[in-house]
């Protein structure tokens, strides 16, 4: 799917089979009407900002042949609280953060916090095995302090904390320069 339904707020919901296999970027960016996405086995890729700016979207349920995800897909999808990722063996969601994980299920990079997620983020949701943050994994988050210091991330990319207004404090681990 091309950026053919950016801004089409008419749209309420989508279906995306068949001979597709990637979203492009910005694809259904600001279609301000779209509430339910299904995504099935045919896709694989999600390209940066996919649904950016989505406020009405509600449900997201992706295929487990997801393989790539682009920079923030829900970015401004303030009423989306959970991604369904059934099955699939390179992402979760959980707690409203969606995670880059291994083979055999474990966590190790974050690859968005939804934008709705208002809480702290503490060691609950960040442990040894994050080893790596997505750009702009934190974008228009409401999240307060974030604690990461019980995560083994190196370094902060590029935006990562970006438009994440209620954001008071981040707490870095002593492996990150």
């Amino acid at each position: 799917a091309r950026s053919d339904f950016a801004g089409a707020s008419a749209l309420t919901s989508i279906t995306i089979d068949g001979d597709t296999t990637e979203i492009d970027a910005y694809a259904f960016q600001n279609a301000k009407g779209l509430t339910t996405v299904t995504i099935t086995d045919s896709v694989n890729k999600i390209g940066d900002h996919a649904f950016q700016g989505d406020t009405k979207l509600q449900t997201v349920e992706l295929s487990q042949n997801i393989e790539e995800m682009g920079i923030a897909p829900f970015k401004g999808c303030t009423s989306l609280e959970t991604v369904s990722l059934t099955g699939n063996p390179n992402f979760t969601c959980s707690n409203s953060i969606i995670y880059a994980t291994t083979s055999d299920g474990t966590k190790y990079g974050v690859v968005e916090v939804l934008p709705n997620r208002s809480d702290s983020i503490g060691e609950t949701d960040m442990d040894f095995d994050i080893t790596e943050l997505r750009e702009e994994a934190f974008v228009t988050t409401q999240v307060g302090p974030v604690d990461l210091t019980n995560t083994n991330i190196k370094t902060v990319p590029q935006h990562a904390f970006y438009q994440a207004e209620a954001l008071s404090r981040v707490f870095l681990p002593d492996s990150c320069t």
